[in-house]
């Protein structure tokens, strides 16, 4: 059995339902933060960084990040990664993440 939590007068119409506080920092839109400002100050360092290294690629009409991964990160060599912007708002926004944008994470 499911319960909704509402009164069977809520559902008839009689009385008012109420609704979720919604934060539109936690979709993607393109070329805004990753974060809501006001949580700046609990972000770390390099997460503010990040946020600021996302905000010009946007201003330059980029799509993605590109990282740059040298031998000693992982030993088959020099090789690049590209990461997507939904993932970074995904990552700092502690949401599912992706294998790639992980791999990145632990370099």
């Amino acid at each position: 059995m499911v319960t909704i939590g509402l009164t069977p007068k809520q559902l008839i119409g009689g009385g008012s339902i109420p609704t979720a506080n919604f934060d539109i920092y936690q979709t993607y839109p393109y070329g805004k933060s990753l974060v809501n400002p006001k949580s700046f100050l609990s972000l770390g360092t390099q997460m503010f960084l990040l946020n600021k290294c996302y905000l010009r690629a946007c201003d330059n009409e980029e799509a993605w990040l590109v990282v740059k991964i040298r031998p000693e990160h992982y030993s088959s060599g020099y090789d690049i990664l590209h990461i997507e912007f939904n993932e970074l708002h995904q990552l700092l926004n502690w949401d599912a993440l992706d294998k790639s944008l992980l791999s990145c994470w632990y370099l």
